[in-house]
């Protein structure tokens, strides 16, 4: 038998079935190769895209967010630069709690001033400044103490007293000033709770003589004590007066009932 003539026929006879039925040969390795290729350059751009309408998204997502934060920013800025301003022109209205105990729960604006003994009654006048909130203007000025210096401590807070450099004030007149100030803290309780409550760490007293017989305290703690028409000492007029200019200096009280009332506590406490 002839095998070879039989497979020859063989093949021949299933070329033949493969062409009438239309089945068509396997794909060649190389044409698998290319379309798996294709298929992965296509998968390759659609993560791609994907990839990046996510990041397009985030960071939409974080610009708005920044936004926000910066419109924040600047609303908190500008309320910051409201009370500021508020606060350089003499304080704000109505004032913190903190404020309003101070002033009386007032919220008074006028917190500081000046005033003088008033010869014909023996008590004291108010003056008003020229700056801010009736407090002492550039011509008024509470200058720091420079000569002839005392140093008190008054329950745990400095007092530093002195000539204002002028001259005009001798070592026993600022000796006087500040033996008196001790006097006040050691027998009035309305002067001593002055000190003790206020917020200001320490104080300073000036002492010298200006013509127009005022004296001056402002609210960080800074008295000018003018002796021009008053003997500083235990009398009745010069512990007025220190009790009023330190009521501006010490609690930041204003001019008012309050203020007479301590001036008069004041003077017969002591």
């Amino acid at each position: 038998m002839n095998i070879n003539g039989i497979n020859s026929q063989t093949r021949a006879m299933d070329s033949q079935n493969s062409a009438n039925t239309g089945v068509k040969e396997s794909p060649s390795a190389s044409s698998v190769q290319s379309f798996n290729q294709a298929m992965g350059n296509e998968k390759s751009a659609q993560t791609e895209n994907t990839a990046s309408s996510q990041t397009s998204g985030g960071q939409s997502c974080n610009q708005g967010n920044m936004d926000s934060q910066l419109q924040e920013l600047k609303d908190l800025l500008t309320q910051l630069a409201q009370m500021l301003t508020q606060m350089l022109q003499g304080g704000q209205t109505g004032g913190s709690p903190q404020e309003a105990s101070k002033t009386g729960g007032s919220g008074d604006s006028k917190s500081h001033g000046g005033s003088t003994p008033n010869g014909e009654n023996g008590g004291i006048r108010p003056v008003e400044g020229s700056g801010p909130g009736g407090s002492a203007g550039s011509n008024e000025l509470v200058p720091l103490p420079q000569d002839n210096l005392q140093t008190l401590n008054l329950g745990g807070k400095q007092v530093t007293v002195g000539g204002d450099g002028t001259g005009n004030a001798s070592a026993a007149e600022v000796q006087a000033t500040a033996n008196t100030i001790q006097n006040l803290y050691n027998n009035s309780p309305s002067f001593r709770n002055m000190i003790d409550s206020s917020s200001d760490p320490s104080f300073t007293v000036s002492v010298g003589r200006r013509d127009d017989n005022t004296s001056w305290g402002n609210t960080t703690g800074k008295v000018f004590m003018n002796l021009n028409n008053v003997n500083p000492g235990n009398n009745d007029a010069f512990q007025s007066l220190l009790g009023h200019e330190f009521a501006h200096a010490s609690i930041d009280l204003g001019h008012g009932s309050q203020m007479e009332q301590v001036e008069t506590a004041v003077a017969q406490e002591a």
